[in-house]
């Protein structure tokens, strides 16, 4: 049985992977700062991917089990709106830096060693990693480093055989995007006139992307980000 990482596995994209993942037999650990009770063959593993010392105790535990990965997903993420107006705070800087940055090479470098010789790592990134929005200035920068850490860790991994890519959605239906269709004070509607096929995309169509990135097809394909957006930024 194989077995797959998902970070942010509680809900949105996270889910839909870690559920297709399952489905296909793989053995999924989704490790998530939140509850949620177990699977069969699908482990919740309440876990802070900003905290480097949670993330090498969750390593340890796969190693002492004899734990091979096939599969990382660093899917965790929060966006939000941050001005930097001088008397605004930094803590939502730091905090989306700390969650859509460091947490990715939090989990990529400990569990590097457990890790398949011809194993994948997929980084979910953002239609915001190739263009800016003004408000979105952290998230921006972080899912930008994220796309330079998958383009670099390609080359670093390609001798032992292991593919890194990235997925960038555009509007997705989660949380998040309600979140962000708030601040915005717009409606979804209003948002789908934006995207050329006037719809959204839903966490399954990333989850298919994502097997076919971590399966036997795709072992030429290595450094890239698979934009999936409705045509958003074509």
């Amino acid at each position: 049985m194989k077995t797959i990482v998902v970070t942010g596995g509680s809900r949105g994209i996270g889910l839909a992977i870690a559920q297709k993942f399952w489905d296909e037999s793989y053995e999924v650990f989704c490790l998530s700062r939140f509850e949620h009770p177990s699977k069969e063959n699908w482990k919740y593993v309440k876990c802070d991917i900003r905290d480097k010392k949670q993330v090498e105790e969750f390593a340890k535990h796969l190693h002492s089990k004899q734990k091979k990965v096939d599969t990382i997903i660093n899917n965790a993420g929060i966006a939000g709106s941050n001005s930097l107006d001088v008397d605004s705070g930094d803590e939502l800087w730091y905090d989306i830096i700390a969650t859509n940055l460091h947490g990715p090479y939090h989990v990529c470098k400990a569990l590097l060693p457990l890790l398949a010789h011809g194993g994948s790592i997929i980084n979910i990134t953002s239609v915001l990693a190739h263009t800016g929005v003004p408000d979105q200035t952290a998230y921006c920068a972080a899912k930008h480093g994220l796309m330079g850490f998958t383009k670099a860790l390609a080359k670093n991994l390609a001798e032992k055989k292991i593919t890194v890519n990235a997925i960038a959605p555009g509007w997705v239906e989660t949380e998040m995007s309600q979140k962000r269709m708030d601040e915005l004070q717009l409606s979804k509607s209003d948002l789908c006139e934006m995207v050329p096929l006037k719809r959204f995309i839903n966490g399954e169509e990333i989850a298919q992307m994502a097997y076919y990135l971590a399966g036997p097809n795709s072992r030429g394909i290595t450094g890239q980000s698979f934009v999936i957006d409705g045509g958003f930024l074509s």
